[in-house]
């Protein structure tokens, strides 16, 4: 029964649980655009961009760890589905630059929806 619950709040937006006082801190309500330029930093052979931003890279990885963690203990199950971290934070990355109004939270949570997709279909197509 606990895994349903998590998993209903798991695909529900995060607008529909907005409340009158915030609930998210930290990293997640950051920018898309700002993690973009941190990624883009971190990631620039010609390093053409300022450190400092690069210095960013490592706050993002360890907000999105945690969430990860939280969710996984939560739920009672890897909500990566065996994905590491970078290669999560890879297409988080790319949610982003889907959809540059978003949040890192935002990004972030579409990852986890479409591997809890992809993990249902295969589920059902197992029998």
């Amino acid at each position: 029964m606990l895994r349903l619950i998590g998993f209903i709040l798991l695909c529900m937006p995060f607008s529909l649980m907005a409340a009158d006082k915030p609930l998210l801190y930290g990293y997640g309500v950051r920018h898309c655009s700002a993690f973009m330029q941190t990624w883009r930093a971190a990631h620039d052979k010609n390093r053409s961009e300022q450190l400092s931003v690069e210095k960013e890279l490592p706050r993002y990885r360890q907000w999105f760890s945690g969430l990860i963690s939280g969710l996984s203990l939560t739920l009672g199950y890897d909500v990566l589905r065996g994905l590491s971290i970078d290669d999560a934070l890879k297409q988080v990355n790319q949610n982003c630059n889907n959809q540059p109004d978003s949040d890192f939270f935002n990004a972030s949570m579409a990852l986890i929806r479409l591997l809890e997709k992809v993990h249902f279909i295969e589920s059902q197509r197992a029998g």
